[in-house]
């Protein structure tokens, strides 16, 4: 069984330099989410250090920090080591080995950092390079382990210490005012001038060896890392803070690239309402890991694209339910491998599908009903989205794609994208929503959403291909969910909607034109020259004698997947209410197209007379140009009497056109 690793270091009390208030939270937080979701026996190592440990072994200091790596040894293949870091980030004049473009190097600030006189070098100071000899030292000879750097503070030349408000949420840098002067190269740790492994100096230049490692920053290089305090809370890192929202959310199951977009949006959406300081998290695989691994789920080896996995809860009126249901394809029959405590997994078989879970298992079959597990969903998907070949790709490269979908490593009968379904050439007509060609020397899709590159056609790698079948697989979870209904839904609707869109602006507003429903596309084109986003506002009547809850999904064109940000309705009988987007007062919702072509796009709507409405929060996805934004978790709903789906299109017109 995998186990982690983690040492996790926060640091709040500094002396020499500003004080912090949140990274001590962050850590407990973390460490309480590992234990919760990695809690199986023997399953988490943790060694913290923090600043209000007992034993100043377990202090924060630059030593103690380097001494922790020693926690890693035990790590074996398949297993995880974890090294996250809260606290001050600093920007350091570069010894002259180290200086390259902008003459800087970042640091992670230690409980001992010392450095009163700006034109002397820094004590107390782990350096990047530093950081990376250690990782070095570590994966040396660990091949089948993986390692994770998560920092949350500044890695910024503008660091500033500012405290601003933005809606009642106080917002602290976690970074330095200037830079500080580095220590000279022979200080660096594990620098030894007779013995170059980790570090290699040519021609006056030094670069540091790379260890196999995936590094999740909190902020970008031109950006700084905040910690927030909302109205009533507890200060966190705002990185941290959103990170585990998600997690909780989604019980771990998202990849890093699509964390790193859910991340975003809370940071911009929940502390700053979409205005104020821009954070955005960055992902850097080593250069000698697959950019594939941005797609594994994280602080796992598997990729969350084939992974399939949701949460297992237990229902006091269903019993125990997988959190998936007819929106992710699930169907009566397939097989659930619930990951328990034990050490064997079990597999049930689903007994009833819902919108958005389905029943597993009884009460007594699986542990006490306050836990929850994991459960990943295998057997033939009922649906799948096909994708057609054209005549214009070689036979050849057809069946390296074709192989890669279908055999696993040991050519035994495998399909690792059960939602892709690949269709040769002999069944190809230009009519098809999804076919394959090439353009300039490179695979294309061509779909209802936009044209996608997806790998050279010159020899192309098995991890170019095993990428291009990943874009297919978004590709087809966002056809999936455009095509999703209820086919058994009554034919007179107890709603009515009242969509308009822009086609015009004057002193009072937009002028809304009514639009189309039942899946046509409205054309959407940008108004007063190009300068002002178009845009449209929906209606929901409520015409029956239910009460009915309005969720939302909205389709880009990139085959991202935005599953939150919008509030969900309840609708009285007889009531009108209008959709609403963030925390904006208007019904009027902007679209826009930064690209060259006329993009389609569409708003998913479902409508049920259902408490808490069809959760759609598993199937929020970041796409090829990942537009989407956050997501959240509804608890199981009681059963209704109704449930529908409507879809609406827009056909959104580049601002370009508009000149």
């Amino acid at each position: 069984m995998p186990q982690i690793y983690a040492v996790l270091v926060g640091i709040n009390k500094y002396t020499t330099v500003t004080p912090l208030d949140g990274c001590i939270n962050d850590i407990k937080a973390v460490e309480a989410w590992l234990k919760k979701s990695h809690r199986k026996k023997g399953a988490l190592n943790i060694r913290r250090l923090t600043d209000d440990e007992p034993s100043t072994e377990l202090l924060p200091t630059k030593n103690n920090i380097i001494a922790a790596f020693d926690h890693f040894s035990g790590a074996k293949d398949d297993d995880i080591c974890l090294f996250y870091y809260c606290g001050h980030g600093a920007n350091l004049i570069a010894p002259k080995e180290f200086a390259y473009s902008d003459s800087l190097i970042q640091a992670l600030v230690c409980l001992d950092f010392y450095g009163s006189n700006p034109a002397e070098p820094v004590k107390g100071a782990l350096t990047d390079k530093e950081l990376g000899f250690l990782i070095w030292k570590t994966m040396q000879d660990k091949p089948g382990v993986s390692f994770v750097a998560i920092t949350d503070c500044c890695h910024s030349g503008t660091m500033t210490r500012d405290v601003e408000d933005f809606a009642g949420v106080k917002s602290t840098v976690r970074g330095l005012s200037m830079p500080f002067i580095s220590p000279p190269l022979e200080e660096f740790f594990g620098f030894e001038a007779d013995n170059l492994s980790g570090y290699q100096l040519k021609e006056g230049k030094c670069s540091v060896q790379q260890g196999r490692h995936i590094h999740f920053a909190a902020a970008q290089n031109d950006e700084v890392a905040r910690e927030v305090t909302p109205p009533g809370g507890d200060t966190h890192g705002a990185f941290t803070y959103a990170m585990l929202s998600l997690l909780e959310d989604e019980w771990g199951l998202l990849s890093y690239e699509q964390l790193a977009a859910g991340i975003k949006g809370k940071i911009q959406n929940y502390f700053f309402n979409g205005s104020g300081p821009v954070q955005t998290p960055a992902i850097t695989p080593s250069y000698n890991l697959p950019a594939l691994v941005k797609d594994n789920i994280f602080l796992s080896n598997k990729n969350a694209g084939q992974e399939r996995s949701y949460l297992v809860q237990y229902s006091t009126q269903y019993g125990w339910c997988v959190k998936a249901g007819q929106a992710q394809n699930i169907s009566v029959d397939d097989e659930v491998v619930v990951d328990t405590d034990d050490d064997e997994p079990i597999t049930f078989k689903v007994k009833q599908t819902f919108p958005d879970f389905s029943v597993i298992a009884t009460a007594a079959e699986l542990g006490p009903l306050d836990q929850t597990f994991r459960g990943k969903v295998t057997g033939q998907l009922k649906k799948t989205c096909r994708f057609y070949f054209d005549s214009a790709i070689p036979d050849a490269l057809q069946q390296q794609i074709w192989t890669a979908q279908y055999k696993n490593a040991e050519g035994a009968d495998a399909v690792n994208y059960p939602q892709v379904e690949l269709i040769a050439t002999s069944a190809y007509q230009t009519s098809q929503n999804y076919v394959l060609s090439i353009l300039n020397e490179n695979i294309i899709l061509n779909g209802p959403g936009q044209q996608l590159t997806l790998a050279s056609t010159v020899n192309p790698s098995p991890d170019a291909v095993l990428s291009l079948l990943e874009k297919l697989n978004l590709v087809a979870s966002w056809d999936l969910l455009l095509r999703f209904d209820n086919a058994a839904a009554i034919t007179a609707k107890p709603y009515r909607l009242d969509l308009q869109y822009s086609t015009g602006i004057d002193a009072g507003g937009y002028i809304m034109t009514p639009g189309q429903t039942g899946g046509s596309l409205n054309p959407i084109a940008y108004l007063s020259n190009g300068s002002t986003e178009p845009a449209f506002k929906l209606g929901i009547t409520n015409t029956g004698p239910e009460p009915l809850h309005i969720t939302f999904a909205y389709l880009s064109a990139d085959y991202s997947i935005a599953t939150s940000g919008f509030y969900m309705l309840d609708v009285q009988p007889g009531e009108t209410k209008w959709m609403r987007f963030q925390d904006s007062a208007s019904a009027e919702i902007n679209l826009n197209n930064t690209s060259e072509a006329t993009v389609n796009e569409y708003l998913k709507v479902c409508i049920a007379a259902i408490p808490g409405g069809i959760a759609l929060d598993n199937l929020y996805q970041a796409g090829v140009g990942t537009r989407s934004i956050g997501s959240a978790k509804p608890a199981l709903p009681a059963p209704g009497t109704y449930w529908q789906t409507e879809t609406i299109g827009f056909s959104i017109e580049p601002a370009a056109r508009a000149l």
